[in-house]
């Protein structure tokens, strides 16, 4: 429910970019952030500014070199998006202010329950149909990319992942998540969402309601 504290708190018209962190926001991702590596010269880079490059580019979904000129270079926030996605940086940010929203809302850290949903997107290819090959959804009749997507019963996101548009929820579900439990397993179980299991089946979310 919106009143006049939370507009003030989250009202974004001062910052330089809708998307950019506020003080606030700041202190929680700075202890996160890896330390520079020991020798050689010191860190150059503004930490707090590659996080606003990177969070410009996924609030407006901008190629890389759209980055405005007053953020750091695309070619630095792509380095550290590449390293901090290959040593589990944002992986352990997404974690630790996962656990915080949960606790905010008077919820269990650990939630015992998922949901997972889908969404068929269309795609252009890149690096050609041997690095990227195109897929059909028979279905919604869309050539593209399906996007899955894990949330808990609150809707807080646990994890996504890309596939063809071939894959079948059900299939995902039950068979492409437990590889990736190592991100969730604090989760007991992981159930599709109740529309796809037909119209007499019973269902699933009032089990999930008050987990």
């Amino acid at each position: 429910m919106w009143t006049s504290e939370s507009r003030a708190r989250y009202d974004r018209d001062k910052l330089r970019y809708p998307s950019d962190l506020t003080d606030a926001e700041w202190q929680l991702v700075k202890p996160l952030i890896p330390p520079g590596k020991p020798g050689g010269g010191k860190r150059t880079v503004i930490m707090r500014e590659v996080v606003n490059g990177l969070m410009y580019v996924l609030s407006t979904g901008c190629q890389w070199r759209a980055v405005p000129k007053d953020l750091p270079p695309k070619s630095t926030i792509y380095d550290y998006f590449d390293l901090w996605t290959y040593d589990g940086t944002l992986q352990r940010i997404h974690h630790t202010l996962y656990e915080q929203c949960r606790e905010q809302s008077e919820r269990e850290v650990s939630p015992s329950a998922a949901i997972i949903d889908s969404r068929s997107v269309k795609s252009a290819e890149k690096g050609g149909a041997c690095i990227d090959p195109p897929g059909y959804d028979a279905g919604k009749k869309i050539k593209g990319k399906k996007r899955h997507v894990l949330v808990d019963t609150i809707g807080l996101l646990l994890h996504a992942v890309v596939h063809p548009p071939t894959f079948k929820i059900a299939t995902v579900a039950f068979s492409s998540w437990p590889p990736c439990s190592g991100c969730i397993r604090f989760c007991k179980s992981c159930s599709p969402m109740p529309a796809i299991r037909g119209r007499n089946s019973p269902p699933l979310w009032p089990r999930f309601a008050r987990i």
